[in-house]
């Protein structure tokens, strides 16, 4: 997917949040501390807060995107980037020039 298709398929942030959550969750929110699936909805900051261990998180929680500031919205477009720069640099290489 280039830069224009997800900037037109993830017009704002929450779209952004979805799309990971459908990911990494498969449809199902899960607390990634207590692994409790008694979760409150979600915030207005995009946070869940679960029931049992009475944690805030969020979709990024637990994993190498998350306390870096930016919104999901700019990772989609470095993860857009990183693949296709990966694509042309094996086209290059296999082309053999």
């Amino acid at each position: 997917m280039n830069l224009i298709e997800i900037s037109n398929k993830y017009p704002t942030e929450l779209e952004a949040i979805k799309h990971f959550e459908s990911v990494r969750c498969n449809k199902t929110i899960t607390c990634p501390y207590f692994k409790s699936k008694n979760i409150g909805s979600r915030n207005i900051d995009y946070h869940y807060h679960c029931k049992d261990c009475q944690k805030y998180f969020s979709v990024s929680t637990g994993t190498k995107i998350h306390n870096t500031r930016l919104e999901l919205k700019t990772w989609l477009y470095v993860f857009s980037l990183i693949t296709d720069a990966k694509k042309d640099y094996q086209h290059y290489k296999y082309k053999g020039t």
